[in-house]
């Protein structure tokens, strides 16, 4: 199966990370698939739409994720003139060198 559009609401989780998280689109983008807000590869902001994944397993102190602009996103469809956050997108935390993922797409 290929890759799934993400809303807000998805599981996400960083390989340093103890815990996983749930994603936020804030402010909404105004586009909806089925229940949720779709996602952009834009929405990449630590503590707004990517949530702490508890202890960093590399700094072992609380995780105040510093991630860059996700990647993979499908680029034919423009959320806010971003590509569109797939599944299989992923996006690097150079604060503690973990890649987070999406582990469940919130659809």
């Amino acid at each position: 199966m290929g890759a799934s559009y993400v809303v807000e609401g998805a599981e996400i989780s960083c390989t340093m990370g103890e815990i996983t998280g749930k994603l936020k689109v804030v402010p909404p983008h105004g586009v909806k698939l089925k229940s949720g807000n779709r996602a952009s590869i834009a929405d990449c902001k630590p503590l707004v739409n990517i949530p702490s994944f508890g202890i960093c397993k590399t700094t072992q102190m609380p995780c105040i994720p510093a991630c860059a602009m996700w990647v993979n996103g499908k680029s034919s469809v423009l959320i806010e003139n971003f590509p569109a956050l797939l599944s299989n997108s992923i996006a690097i935390c150079p604060a503690g060198a973990g890649v987070i993922k999406i582990e469940d797409d919130g659809q």
